[in-house]
C-alpha cells in the first residue's frame, strides 16, 4: 500500500498490522483499521475517519479524534482526523449571531481521559481554547449549541473564504453599494468622473505595456495576463453577476466591473512578484461610486460624461507617468 491513493476509500476492520503506508494519501477515508508498531505510517497525508485500533502485544487500544491524530503524527503521518470530535457553535442571543449563523466554533476531543478543547481561529487553524471550561465555571456570557461536522465545515469554509479574499470581497461590497440610477449625482460629478476614468485608462496602459493582456482596449484581462490560473470565488462572482444583470445594461461596464473583481482576486491570492505600478481599477471604482454608469454614453470608442468626452484611443495613447487626478477628497471635490 506504499504511495497508495486512498481517496474516499472505505477500510472497515482491515488488518494493516505490518503494512507499509508510507507516502499514501487519504481524503475523507474511512480508516477503521488495525495497526501495530510494525505499520509504517511516515508520509501518510490527507484526511481520514477513525477510530483506529492499536494492537500492542495481546492488548488493543482504540483511538479517535485528536488522540489518534497525535498518535499518527508521532509516527510521521500528516493527517487530519475528522471523527471523534464534538462540535459547538458559539453565539450571543443579543447580537446577530445564532446557532445557524455563529461567530465562532469550538470542538472537543478526549485524549487519555482528558477533555481537549480547540477553537477555529482567524489564523485558519484549530488552536487551544479555554472557552468551554470557563463556560461551565460560569465565566462566559455567550452561549453555544452542539452542531454536526457538516455545519462546522460550512463555517470553516465561509470564514476561510472571507479571510483569504478580503480585497475581492471589498470590491463586490463597493460595487453592489453603488446607486446606478442617480442621474443627479452622476451629472454633478461629471468632471471628476471623467478624470477618474482617464486615470483608470492611464494605469491600465502601464500594466498593458508590461503584460500585453488579451481583450479589446480598454476592456482587457489584466488579471489573467499576470496570473492565468487566477480563479474568482464562485460565491462572489455569482453575487456580482446577479447584481450587474439586475442594475446594468452596458456590456462594457459589466466587463470592467468583473475585471476589477478579477484583479482584486489576483491581489488576494497571487504569489507572483508584481511591478511597482498603481492599482489600475481603484480609479474606476471611485468613478462608479460617484454616479455609476449614469450619464455615460459610449459611442465610436468615446466615453461621453455629458460635458466631457474621453476617447478610448489605444493603450499607447494613455501611457504617462503623471497622474490625471489625486484621490484625496479635496482633489475629487475641486475637480467638480
Amino acid at each position: 500500500m506504499r504511495r497508495a491513493d486512498l481517496t474516499n476509500a472505505t477500510l472497515l476492520q482491515a488488518d494493516l498490522r505490518g503494512a507499509d503506508l508510507s507516502g499514501a494519501t487519504t481524503a475523507n477515508t474511512s480508516f477503521t483499521v488495525l495497526v501495530d508498531d510494525r505499520t509504517v505510517l511516515r508520509g501518510l497525508t490527507g484526511t481520514l475517519f477513525g477510530p483506529v485500533t492499536i494492537v500492542t502485544g495481546g492488548t488493543e487500544q482504540e483511538l479517535d479524534g485528536l488522540a489518534l491524530q497525535r498518535w499518527l503524527a508521532k509516527r510521521g503521518a500528516e493527517v487530519e482526523v475528522l471523527s471523534g470530535f464534538i462540535y459547538y457553535a458559539r453565539f450571543d442571543e443579543s447580537s446577530t449571531s445564532s446557532r445557524e449563523n455563529p461567530y465562532g466554533i469550538v470542538r472537543r476531543s478526549t485524549v487519555d481521559g482528558i477533555d481537549v478543547d480547540e477553537a477555529f481561529t482567524r489564523n485558519l487553524r484549530w488552536e487551544s481554547t479555554e472557552y468551554l471550561r470557563l463556560y461551565y465555571l460560569g465565566h462566559n456570557d455567550d452561549d453555544h449549541a452542539e452542531i454536526i461536522r457538516a455545519e462546522a465545515d460550512a463555517f470553516i469554509k465561509r470564514v476561510t473564504r472571507t479571510l483569504t479574499t478580503p480585497q475581492a470581497r471589498a470590491v463586490v461590497e463597493r460595487l453592489t453599494a453603488v446607486d446606478w440610477r442617480d442621474d443627479d449625482i452622476a451629472f454633478t460629478h461629471a468632471t471628476s468622473r471623467s478624470r477618474l476614468f482617464r486615470e483608470h485608462l492611464r494605469r491600465s496602459a502601464l500594466w498593458t505595456k508590461v503584460y500585453q493582456p488579451a481583450g479589446e482596449w480598454p476592456v482587457v484581462d489584466l488579471a489573467a495576463a499576470v496570473a492565468p490560473t487566477v480563479q474568482v470565488d464562485a460565491e462572489l462572482a455569482a453575487r456580482l453577476d446577479a447584481f450587474l444583470e439586475a442594475n446594468l445594461a452596458d456590456v462594457r461596464a459589466k466587463a470592467l466591473c468583473r475585471a476589477a473583481l478579477d484583479w482584486a482576486t489576483l491581489l488576494d491570492t497571487t504569489t507572483v512578484s508584481l511591478p511597482e505600478l498603481p492599482d489600475p481599477y481603484e480609479p474606476l471604482l471611485l468613478m462608479l461610486e460617484r454616479g455609476g454608469w449614469c450619464g455615460l454614453v459610449v459611442e465610436n470608442r468615446v466615453a461621453d460624461f455629458a460635458a466631457v468626452r474621453v476617447p478610448f484611443g489605444t493603450w499607447q495613447d494613455h501611457l504617462s507617468t503623471e497622474p490625471i487626478i489625486q484621490f484625496g477628497r479635496s482633489g475629487l471635490g475641486t475637480s467638480d
